[in-house]
């Protein structure tokens, strides 16, 4: 299979499994973002962005889910880049049915892993996997999560990756 075929493949089972699995037991939170940024730097460029955003809260954890399509205006075939990132996390605490982070400051420990890929030779495909854990209590029903991450890129040696996330 091309990775063309590979990254059309992925993205459509993501967004079939995200539209049949959004039984109300199954899901507590469903977020869907769409928005598209024209004419970015370097200026002159024509190039658009659509940006497809998806997070939701399950009973075992939480998804995370953006496809990038970049073109000119017409999105034309030819001119179309695909980019994606797939970031599923499990709750340990929830599937061992028990607190693991004894710090009332510190909320749920994840397990993660993370695919991201391009139907593009020139974007590697990346696999990230890990904990994370997220930040209890944040004012204003923000939220805030750490992650440990190792990276593997194709045509790189193994890596190690620490982000931190913030709404």
């Amino acid at each position: 299979m091309t990775r063309l075929k590979l990254s059309r493949f992925i993205v459509l089972s993501v967004c079939l499994s995200v539209a049949t699995a959004a039984a109300e037991d199954y899901f507590s939170k469903n977020e869907l973002l769409i928005h598209a940024e024209a004419d970015r730097h370097p200026a002159h460029t024509g190039m658009w962005t659509l940006t497809f955003e998806h997070f939701s809260e399950w009973r075992y954890g939480d998804t995370f889910f953006f496809a990038d399509v970049e073109g000119k205006p017409d999105f034309a075939i030819e001119n179309n880049t695909l980019y994606f990132e797939f970031a599923p996390r499990f709750s340990l605490d929830r599937l061992l049915q028990t607190k693991l982070l004894s710090p009332s400051w510190l909320g749920e420990l994840y397990a993660t892993v993370q695919y991201n890929d391009s139907d593009r030779n020139f974007i590697n495909p990346v696999w990230l996997y890990g904990i994370s854990f997220d930040f209890a209590g944040q004012p204003h029903h923000g939220f805030s999560n750490l992650h440990f991450l190792a990276r593997k890129e194709e045509t790189q040696n193994m890596a190690w990756q620490v982000s931190f996330a913030w709404e």
